[in-house]
């Protein structure tokens, strides 16, 4: 039994019109009329939505060799949640995607901000006509505005997803069959995450190399101001994915333990305080002995660090 063919029998079966099912699944009486005839097939949203209106499975409905109805069974959450639809869920990975976009470009801008200083302040070694002060307060100047914006960015980031700080607590249910178009997008999502993850890998394993081809003062200089390009990139990728990546999980673990969640909640808790001051020692130590090209050091020192200290505090709440 085909598609078009359950819809029809459904809809009599529960003694509803055309007209009434459309205004149910909010679609004209036409396009009712095209399903039923096989003229059209309904998106998946909409069989979603017509699964829980019949109160079956979408494997009944998808299924032509399933002739008997399979009906669904509610799950009970056993908390009063709000029940997660297909469209809501794509507004949060849509939101998120915007969020990581904010957030990686605000990063970007942090990790070369420092490049401008170090580039401009060293432009009388090329022979600019620039008093070595003056050179190095423009470049603190154009670096503190290149931050200003990137916090800017992070603010900006975060207003937007206020509305969704359920979804981020956990404290909710996914409709029927959303789960497993959730699992489908990720799937399809996974290859390209992993794809710019290594990418990122090799351009900060390989940004230090400038170092290695002038060892002249003015290669030194030009070598670490360009070092940071490939890391920023980097880091640029890993975040931008990342945060599509944490979104998925966040959405697909309805049923995660009170345990995960809480973890999870401690892992950013401690971020918001750990990387704000990896970020100071960082300028701190580079602006008192100028050496750009080994406090670079700092960062993936600092991100194995944070994954020991997380596991660390992780483990003492247990």
């Amino acid at each position: 039994m085909i598609l078009a063919e359950k819809i029809l029998r459904l809809r009599k079966k529960n003694g509803m019109s055309q007209e009434e099912l459309a205004e149910k699944l909010n679609v004209s009486r036409q396009s009712v009329s095209k399903w039923e005839s096989a003229a059209s097939i309904p998106d998946i949203a909409k069989i979603l939505d017509m699964a829980k209106l019949f109160g079956v499975t979408t494997d009944y409905l998808l299924k032509e060799e399933m002739v008997e109805e399979e009906f669904s069974v509610e799950e009970d959450s056993g908390a009063d949640y709000p029940s997660l639809s297909i469209e809501e869920a794509d507004r949060f990975l849509a939101a998120s995607k915007e969020q990581g976009k904010k957030i990686a470009l605000a990063v970007f801008m942090l990790i070369l901000a420092p490049a401008f200083l170090i580039g401009i302040s060293g432009l009388p070694l090329f022979g600019v006509q620039i008093v070595e002060d003056s050179a190095a307060m423009i470049g603190l100047v154009i670096m503190f505005v290149i931050a200003a914006a990137a916090v800017f960015l992070l603010i900006m980031s975060v207003i937007p997803m206020r509305e969704f700080a359920y979804i981020r607590s956990g404290e909710f249910v996914l409709a029927y069959g959303v789960e497993g178009v959730l699992a489908e997008k990720k799937k399809n999502f996974y290859p390209g995450f992993i794809k710019n993850v290594a990418i990122g890998v090799v351009l900060c394993v390989l940004a230090p190399t400038f170092l290695f081809f002038d060892v002249s003062d003015k290669g030194q200089l030009s070598a670490v101001t360009l070092m940071f390009i490939p890391i920023a990139i980097g880091v640029y990728l890993f975040i931008r994915g990342g945060m599509i990546m944490g979104a998925f999980d966040h959405l697909l673990k309805k049923d995660k333990m009170r345990e995960e969640i809480e973890k999870d909640k401690r892992e950013e808790k401690l971020g918001s305080i750990y990387w704000p001051v990896i970020v100071a020692i960082y300028l701190g130590w580079s602006f008192l002995t100028n050496d750009w090209h080994i406090t670079w050091v700092v960062w993936p020192v600092a991100a194995l660090l944070f994954a020991a200290i997380a596991n660390a505090v992780n483990i003492m709440k247990k």
